[in-house]
């Protein structure tokens, strides 16, 4: 049996304090997104922070959503904290 599905029956949820975007998929980190949103604008650091944390939440929230579809709860939660 699949280890997040163990882990559903048992009545409890994975929890994971650090994510960046090679635990999710291949990429080249944020190069490519820092990239494309450099050249629409000379943006801050902390423009640049808020733009790539958001765009990060949304694509951890796509793919939690459909690993979430496979198990019999609803108990996914996202959230951000700033530090």
């Amino acid at each position: 049996m699949n280890k997040l599905k163990q882990l559903d029956a048992c009545g409890q949820s994975p929890s994971l304090d650090y994510l960046k975007r090679s635990l999710i998929g291949e990429t080249d980190e944020y190069a490519d997104a820092l990239k494309q949103f450099q050249s629409q604008a000379d943006h801050g650091a902390s423009a640049i922070d808020e733009h790539l944390a958001i765009a990060d939440i949304r694509f951890a929230a796509d793919v939690l959503r459909a690993m979430e579809r496979e198990c019999s709860s609803s108990r996914t939660v996202i959230r951000s904290e700033a530090k």
